[in-house]
């Protein structure tokens, strides 16, 4: 009797672990799939410096200006980096170098950080799986978030 009382609650217990597992691969399968950020390739060494940064779909950066040392911070939410992404020296025109990686995984957000000298104006131009960030000498200024249809 108490060995049949223990295949009862083991196959209640399963039966309910089953259940809260199916719910829950059926919740990720609503959520969009995260993109990925597949490629980060400086254009330019101009005037300005220049950079293109490609996603597997649309993506919206987020971006900041952290001091100490000076860096601009590109997070990219509901995405993650790519496996053939690396680390770009750069050392010109006020850039050191381009480093990218996981910021946080739940929810997912690609992180790319370029390495200043010191603080720059920049601009971003976000263009469907594309993004444009252009980083000119010149301090302090504030930064341009344009979005380009």
């Amino acid at each position: 009797m108490h060995s049949r009382l223990i295949a009862v609650g083991l196959r209640r217990l399963l039966a309910t672990g089953c259940l809260g597992l199916c719910s829950l691969a059926a919740g990720q399968a609503n959520s969009p799939a995260a993109a990925t950020i597949e490629r980060v390739e400086v254009l330019s060494h101009g005037n300005s410096f220049e950079m293109e940064i490609e996603a597997s779909r649309p993506v919206t950066p987020n971006t900041q200006t952290v001091a100490g040392p000076d860096r601009l911070v590109i997070d990219f939410p509901n995405s993650v980096p790519g496996p053939r992404l690396r680390a770009i020296a750069v050392n010109a025109l006020h850039v050191k170098g381009i480093r990218m990686g996981l910021f946080a995984s739940n929810p997912p957000v690609a992180r790319v950080v370029v390495d200043l000298t010191s603080a720059q104006a920049y601009q971003v131009f976000p263009s469907g799986r594309s993004v444009i960030v252009k980083i000119t000498a010149g301090g302090n200024t504030p930064a341009v978030l344009t979005t380009v249809s």
